[in-house]
């Protein structure tokens, strides 16, 4: 594309970002609305309506403004531009990926249940029983982590992580199994090579709970982190280029979790271990975020010194 042409197009989230903003807002309000059937309350129709009614609307606006940059960049295109762009559309050959997360191939799928029984007719033989796959260890219908700053798959904010405030992110949980005594949140990451790595690691939560606040204290007992030993919860940071991917989950125990270590020992697999006879339950909320090095990293990273700052000089060796 000529500069102009591409100016048109690299305008669009600049026109899109009001739109998208506000569509965010709305849909947290939808959301915390509908979450009231949860607890057995009552979400309001016609608010719920109206927003929705909203968020088309702004979802409208955002693909006016691609069409209308796209339709402007069309009508100036030369003919080798355009049969530039026709080559670089030729996908023969392509093989995509099973799945993606957002630009990242998935190659490994999850086993989910299949689900066709929910759409067949009431006594209707249309879906035989051993069609149904199992429900995966200590996975229970109903039973849901979710956080009211993120969704599951969504981007974790900057604001819970190293490069922002380190806060704890909240959480809520639902659909509880019978017989709840207490809970247990790990967060881990899984490296390129197959290494788990935990950032927070917090157990004996009282059975009464059903959420945690940013920045939770005073709520159940902290283990340490793989990032620093620490009895704290530990932030992602990471330097390694790519989005990476961390999971929260939450488990129901039977019991309070019983060790015979102190907390600044207590890492996942000593948590894992002690919960093994009593989990009920658990549910997993999974987020992504993408770090980008600073330029002082970046240079370390390509094996160059820092760059100089402030009246730091680089002095050329004197001639003799």
């Amino acid at each position: 594309l000529t500069e102009d042409q591409r100016k048109n197009i690299t305008a669009i989230p600049g026109l899109q970002r009001r739109a998208l903003e506000e569509i965010i807002a709305v849909r947290g309000a939808i959301s915390k609305e509908l979450r009231k059937f949860l607890s057995g309350g009552q979400a309001d129709k016609p608010a719920v309506v109206a927003l929705g009614r909203r968020y088309g609307e702004l979802d409208g606006e955002m693909s006016y403004y691609y069409a209308m940059a796209f339709a402007k960049v069309n009508r100036t295109l030369t003919d080798e531009q355009r049969a530039a762009l026709k080559k670089l559309r030729n996908l023969d050959g392509y093989t995509s990926a099973p799945a993606y997360l957002y630009s990242q191939p998935l190659q490994t799928l999850p086993n989910i249940q299949n689900t066709d029984f929910f759409f067949a007719a009431p006594g209707s033989a249309q879906i035989a029983p051993s069609s149904i796959s199992p429900p995966a260890p200590h996975a229970q219908s109903g039973f849901l982590l979710m956080s009211p700053d993120v969704a599951d798959g969504g981007t974790l904010p900057k604001e819970f992580t190293g490069d922002g405030a380190s806060a704890t992110l909240p959480l809520e949980w639902s659909g509880v199994p019978v017989g709840t005594k207490s809970f247990a949140i790990i967060m881990h990451h899984m490296d390129p090579e197959g290494k788990t790595k935990w950032y927070w690691t917090l157990y004996n939560i009282p059975a009464d709970v059903r959420s945690l606040p940013k920045n939770v204290n005073g709520t159940g007992t902290l283990g340490n982190n793989s990032v620093n030993g620490r009895i704290e919860y530990a932030p992602p940071h990471s330097k390694g280029p790519g989005t990476k991917t961390y999971v929260y989950t939450v488990y129901a125990l039977s019991a309070p979790v019983k060790l015979d270590v102190p907390p600044s020992q207590v890492n996942r697999d000593v948590l894992l271990a002690a919960m093994k006879d009593i989990i009920l339950s658990s549910a997993t909320m999974s987020v992504v975020y993408t770090r980008f090095p600073t330029p002082d990293e970046k240079r370390n990273l390509e094996g160059k010194p820092p760059q100089p700052t402030g009246d730091q000089t680089i002095k050329e060796k004197p001639s003799p």
